[in-house]
């Protein structure tokens, strides 16, 4: 390695350290700079930080002209509804950021930056189980250092959407990390998973198990293999899962620990818990929003109760979210991700597939029912994580066979 690559080598991974931290320790920042820089100096640092990654030679695709036009789309929408509509106020502008740094992440995919995935997947993991182990801490002294976001553990970030956010995002990618000694990867997930379950998010439950539950069968779809052989096992495992997932309720049962996570069983019943109620009549009212304006109402006002958009919607979900504020282009801007990992993974085995769509129907469905993207953090962090998995993948396959 000659000393100019040494010395982009030593970049990269400061880089990566410096995003991995900031991520990690929003909580800490908000007291030192209150909570609007907590969250928004990751998105300054990546904003400054693709800028400069762009000055690279590169070649774009069709998926990176698309982005572009998602991006640019998503201004000229926002200016309409703000200053021709004046349906919002001017500072819905801040939040073009849902869609211009995902682009800038995106077009600078293949920079030198991203073929550190190793390094990137267990920096995160030991960060991660710092902020878990915290977390664990929080629930016995809850007035500790940082207060509890409600009545959940948030770790070291800002809130429970951070936290869960950052745990959904890294799960499935670490099931393929390779330690020197298991161990410390085993005391790792343990706290990692503790630390989820501590957050009471619902979305994030929902991410791991559906995530695992719909890889196989997605898997043989795709596959476009589904003998009978495939359905008998599809129909073992399934059967398999759900005799799992009643033998562990039952054990929750009766060590009495079913009331601390009473939250996370009301998905489906929303009669009984307000949050799914809100949930439930926000969804039904957003056919009516997009059949009445499918061309989208603006970013910036996905957040309700902020102080930046006194007129702002919510509808408990990112991926409505999106479709609110871009409207048909949100669909584009959806697409992108799955069309770039299904032409990157075509070399890779059976296995890498099934993991990263477990990765990506897992990060589908938390991002239906909940809005952890929403979050400069969480948004940030999942376009790298999604790209430094397909890197990732694509080595471990590469180093298979060579």
């Amino acid at each position: 390695m000659n000393k100019i690559n040494l010395i982009r080598f030593n970049l990269n991974k400061l880089y990566i350290t410096i995003i991995i931290i900031l991520a990690n320790t929003t909580g800490v920042l908000k007291l030192i700079f209150g909570g609007f820089i907590a969250e928004t100096i990751i998105l300054i640092f990546i904003l400054i930080l693709m800028l400069f990654f762009l000055f690279q030679k590169r070649k774009y695709t069709i998926l990176d002209y698309l982005f572009i036009l998602v991006s640019i789309y998503s201004i000229i929408i926002t200016f309409c509804n703000v200053y021709i509509i004046k349906d919002v106020e001017p500072s819905c502008f801040f939040g073009i950021y849902y869609y211009t740094i995902p682009c800038l992440i995106f077009l600078n995919r293949n920079h030198s930056f991203f073929k550190e995935s190793d390094f990137f997947f267990k920096l995160f993991f030991v960060f991660l189980s710092i902020s878990s182990l915290y977390a664990i801490f929080q629930m016995s002294y809850p007035n500790s250092i940082l207060p509890p976001d409600g009545i959940r553990a948030c770790g070291l970030m800002k809130s429970t959407l951070n936290y869960s956010g950052l745990i959904g995002i890294t799960f499935f990618p670490f099931l393929v990390l390779k330690f020197k000694h298991k161990i410390y990867k085993i005391m790792g997930f343990l706290l990692i998973v503790c630390g989820g379950f501590l957050s009471l998010s619902r979305g994030l439950i929902t991410n791991i198990v559906v995530g695992f539950l719909s890889s196989y069968p997605i898997q043989l779809i795709l596959q476009k293999k589904i003998s009978k052989k495939s359905l008998k096992n599809l129909l073992i495992y399934s059967i398999l899962s759900v005799v799992f997932l009643i033998i562990v309720i039952e054990i929750l049962n009766k060590l009495g620990l079913i009331n601390m996570f009473e939250r996370l069983f009301h998905i489906v019943d929303y009669k009984n818990d307000a949050a799914n109620s809100a949930r439930y009549d926000f969804w039904i009212s957003f056919g009516d929003y997009f059949l009445t304006n499918p061309f989208g109402y603006g970013v910036g006002r996905l957040i309700s109760g902020t102080s930046y958009v006194s007129n702002s919607m919510d509808f408990e979900s990112y991926v409505l979210g999106t479709l609110y504020s871009i409207g048909f282009m949100g669909f584009v801007y959806f697409a992108i991700p799955f069309v770039y990992v299904y032409n990157q993974l075509k070399r890779c085995s059976a296995y890498n597939h099934q993991t990263m769509i477990m990765f990506l129907s897992g990060i589908a469905i938390q991002n239906i029912v909940q809005a952890p993207m929403i979050t400069p953090t969480t948004l940030v962090m999942t376009w790298l994580n999604l790209i430094f998995f397909v890197n990732h993948l694509f080595n471990m396959n590469k180093v298979k066979y060579e």
